[in-house]
């Protein structure tokens, strides 16, 4: 079983080592205290996920304590084997990613719940900043798209200080939720691709009782995503 957790039970920000870090434990201590800074409360009850590295900033993320703990009660009741639990962004990238071979995009803005996105830019790649956006209830692909250009521009500003200007670079655009998208879109001289993606199959998370019997009619193989029980 493969669990995706949706964007309201997912936080992220980013995350620079500290130059006197020496294990991960420090690391991710550090991670921890940005949290508390950027959000006003200790990851406690919140499982933290990042991927470090020493170049630059890593990319971190907290998954709600509530949506691990569904899922390991989900496991007890059905006696399934967890593979991997993901935040829904990073899922849909992942889908994105395969076949595609290595390297990402140097802006990107990811849509996989229906009420924000996350959106970043980056440096040969090493992220630079990163952040959350809300999303409109009408019109929310306009939104997207002045994202993009925001942080396209942005990243373009940060390099118009090289000698050789900036380099053009790849703006993506992922968007699991719009009906119809055109293939591409011109932004500020950059051709930005934009993929639409389906999306992954939804069960409530209000309980592990709930969730098992959403599931009990489907294949208990497969990818599931949570959605926030308000």
């Amino acid at each position: 079983m493969s669990v995706t957790v949706a964007e309201d039970l997912v936080r992220w920000w980013l995350v620079k080592a500290p130059s006197g870090a020496r294990s991960l434990a420090e690391l991710e201590a550090f991670a921890r205290l940005r949290h508390e800074e950027l959000f006003g409360q200790e990851l406690n009850e919140w499982s933290l996920q990042c991927r470090w590295r020493l170049d630059g900033p890593s990319v971190c993320c907290a998954l709600a304590g509530s949506a691990v703990a569904c899922t390991q009660a989900l496991q007890g009741r059905l006696g399934l084997s967890l593979s991997d639990i993901r935040p829904a962004t990073q899922r849909l990238m992942d889908m994105w990613q395969k076949g595609k071979g290595k390297g990402g995009p140097d802006v990107l803005v990811c849509r996989s719940s229906s009420d924000r996105a996350i959106a970043w830019w980056s440096i040969d790649g090493v992220p630079t900043e990163l952040r959350t956006v809300r999303l409109p209830a009408v019109d929310a692909t306009a939104t997207l798209e002045r994202e993009l250009a925001r942080m396209s521009s942005r990243r373009g500003e940060a390099l118009s200080g090289e000698q050789q200007g900036p380099a053009p670079g790849r703006a993506v655009l992922l968007d699991a939720f719009s009906s119809s998208v055109p293939p591409a879109v011109a932004l500020n001289g950059w051709r930005a691709e934009r993929y639409e993606l389906a999306s992954l199959t939804a069960v409530p998370a209000d309980s592990a009782a709930a969730m098992a019997a959403a599931l009990g009619t489907a294949h208990m193989e497969g990818t599931y995503e949570f959605v926030a029980g308000h």
